[in-house]
């Protein structure tokens, strides 16, 4: 018998904005990370990701992305709203980049950031670390590009976690590495 594909779930409009204002009023919080798939293409209800950030004034979230959703005129309307920063999904260079993202991603990135910086929207990166990619990591050069020459404000990295659909153990860091990735962090703050 054949398994029939998934539904996509998502949650309604309305909950998430219950959701929020429950956030405030119950907890005092006034901070939301939106994550899982892409954010910025979710709709429901007529609405988007911006609505429910427009209509949160007083609430900051910070939006993990893959950047592909951001054009200028995006980037724009993200300043105007004001309460949002963006983090953007990267790999390590071109080469690391597009072989996790696919060809031209690394590209579309420096747009990207462009873009943010052109109309003062404060953005970070976040960096996955599986063994492939740590020693460059480690020796900041992607941190000192991104926070020094592209004006990222912070970086957040996460190590490999073998989790979905295609997951790959030999990728996952082991207890020396994450060692020295403790390590090299606090030598780079």
């Amino acid at each position: 018998m054949p398994i029939a594909p998934q539904a996509k779930v998502m949650l309604p409009y309305s909950t998430v904005d219950r959701m929020i204002q429950e956030q405030q009023s119950l907890w005092g919080s006034r901070f939301t990370v939106l994550s899982g798939g892409e954010p910025s293409l979710w709709q429901s209800e007529g609405k988007g990701f911006p609505d429910l950030v427009r209509s949160h004034p007083g609430h900051f979230f910070l939006v993990y992305t893959n950047e592909t959703a951001i054009t200028e005129s995006v980037a724009e309307r993200l300043a105007d709203l004001g309460n949002l920063t963006p983090t953007i999904s990267v790999e390590g260079f071109r080469e690391e980049t597009d072989a996790r993202r696919g060809t031209g991603v690394y590209d579309r990135i420096l747009k990207t950031f462009e873009y943010l910086r052109r109309f003062g929207v404060p953005f970070g990166i976040s960096v996955r670390a599986p063994t492939d990619n740590t020693n460059l990591l480690m020796n900041r050069e992607v941190i000192d590009f991104c926070l020094g020459e592209q004006g990222a404000l912070y970086s957040w990295i996460f190590q490999y976690m073998p989790i979905g659909r295609e997951f790959h153990l030999e990728r996952m860091l082991s207890p020396k590495q994450r060692l020295r990735m403790l390590q090299g962090t606090w030598r780079c703050i």
